[in-house]
C-alpha cells in the first residue's frame, strides 16, 4: 500500500499504528491486521532530512512489508416452489383435488471452498452445511433460502406421493435447466448450484389415477383388480354352465 508523501517536520524515530479502514460493500470481508510501522528520518550532509530506515512489525513480529488481503464472498438466495395439477377427470366432469395437501422435501447444502463462515439461513436460523433440513410445501408455496455464498451445491429430494408424478427445473444465475421428471409416486432428487444472479427450484406435482406404463400397481389399486378379476371369474363361471346345459 502506497503511504503518500508526507514532510515530517524533523529527524527522529516516528511510530505509526495502520490498519485498513472497513468498507461496507456486501459480501466483502476486510481484512482487520494492524501493523506498527517504524520510521527513522535523519539529516543527511546538507542538513536536508531523509529517511535513513523503517521497519515494519505485525503481532509483534518483524514483517515484509503492509499486506492487507480482503476476500470477498458474494452472496444468493435461492428459492424453491411447489405448484399442483390436480384437476382430473371422473364422469366425464373435471374434478380439482385436495389443494391443501403437503409435499415432503429435504435440502442438502455442501461448503464452497470460501465461505468466511458464511451459512444459508431459513427464517434468520443458520443450516449447517452437510445436513438435511426437512420441510412441506402446498400449493402455491416457496420457501426462500437467504445468505448462500455462490458456489455452493445443493440436493433436495421431494419424498413420492401416492397418484402424483413429480418434475422439477431450476435455474441457477439465470440460466434455467430442462425440467426432470420423475416415477409416478416415485423420490425426485435434483443438484444445482446456486450463482450470481436468480436461483430457483420449481417443482410441478401432476394428479393421476392411472396405471403407470411400468405395469407396477401400487397397494391401493391391488383391490380394484382383484374385484375386477373376480367378476370376470363369476361371469365366466355363468357362461360355463350355460353352454354345458345346452350342449346336454
Amino acid at each position: 500500500a502506497a503511504l503518500g508523501s508526507y514532510d515530517f517536520p524533523a529527524g527522529g524515530t516516528y511510530i505509526y499504528k495502520v490498519k485498513e479502514t472497513t468498507g461496507n460493500r456486501t459480501g466483502m470481508y476486510y481484512d482487520s491486521s494492524e501493523y506498527e510501522l517504524t520510521i527513522v528520518v535523519e539529516p543527511d550532509s546538507d542538513g536536508n532530512l531523509q529517511l535513513t530506515r523503517y521497519i515494519v512489525k505485525k503481532d509483534g513480529q518483524k514483517a515484509d512489508g503492509l499486506n492487507f488481503v480482503n476476500t470477498y464472498v458474494p452472496v444468493s438466495d435461492l428459492k424453491i416452489t411447489k405448484r399442483v395439477i390436480d384437476k382430473v377427470k371422473e364422469n366425464e366432469e373435471e374434478v380439482t383435488k385436495d389443494t391443501n395437501k403437503t409435499f415432503d422435501f429435504s435440502i442438502t447444502f455442501t461448503e464452497p471452498s470460501i465461505t468466511k463462515d458464511q451459512k444459508p439461513k431459513i427464517d434468520n436460523n443458520e443450516i449447517a452445511y452437510g445436513s438435511a433440513y426437512s420441510f412441506q410445501l402446498k400449493n402455491g408455496e416457496t420457501l426462500e433460502v437467504k445468505n448462500i455464498p455462490e458456489g455452493t451445491t445443493y440436493t433436495i429430494t421431494e419424498s413420492g406421493t401416492e397418484y402424483y408424478t413429480g418434475s422439477v427445473s431450476i435455474t441457477s444465475g439465470n440460466v434455467t435447466s430442462t425440467p426432470v421428471k420423475g416415477e409416478y409416486a416415485g423420490n425426485l432428487t435434483i443438484t444445482g448450484t446456486v450463482a450470481n444472479g436468480t436461483n430457483t427450484a420449481a417443482f410441478t406435482n401432476e394428479y393421476s389415477l392411472e396405471v403407470p406404463d411400468s405395469g407396477i400397481l401400487h397397494h391401493n389399486e391391488m383391490p380394484v383388480l382383484f374385484g375386477l378379476l373376480a367378476v370376470a371369474a363369476a361371469g365366466s363361471v355363468v357362461l360355463n354352465r350355460k353352454f354345458q346345459r345346452k350342449s346336454r
